[in-house]
């Protein structure tokens, strides 16, 4: 019993205790922080109080546990959609590189390929007359300028 009161009044003393801390520039102007002041007496020092115990006004509202995880769960979907839109953007700018470089060497072959043969879209083949070079090439050229850097 008395091991127990004794250990009820060491730990009323701890709570009521408040511990110092003693900040100070040195003589080179460096700010140093401490639990003991400087044995030097020439410089100033400045003591810092801090309570050891934390009160909680009974006014504020606290935040229980799931609310947190409410608030991580919320906070961690918003980060994965930002992402997922992140990712889609980056592919889609992929994508369009991709078609600009095609566009591009479609348009070096058409100009400099002479009279080639070209693939349509039923497997067959054929050359292009002038009219259609000429009408393939602004198409071409139109999407480069239009979607191209």
């Amino acid at each position: 019993m008395y091991r127990t009161m004794l250990f009820c009044f060491f730990l009323l003393f701890a709570n009521l205790t408040h511990a110092a801390i003693y900040h100070w520039y040195d003589h080179e102007g460096h700010p140093h922080y401490g639990q003991r002041p400087p044995s030097d007496k020439s410089i100033q020092v400045q003591k810092i109080h801090i309570k050891s115990t934390v009160r909680v006004n009974d006014n504020t509202t606290e935040k229980t546990v799931q609310d947190s995880a409410d608030e991580l769960a919320k906070s961690n979907a918003t980060r994965q959609a930002e992402l997922e839109s992140a990712r889609q953007k980056a592919l889609e700018a992929h994508r369009m590189q991709e078609r600009c470089d095609i566009s591009r060497e479609n348009l070096d072959r058409l100009d400099y390929g002479g009279n080639r043969l070209f693939r349509e879209a039923d497997g067959s083949y054929s050359r292009l007359n002038p009219e259609e070079k000429n009408e393939r090439r602004k198409q071409l050229e139109a999407f480069i300028n239009e979607n191209c850097r």
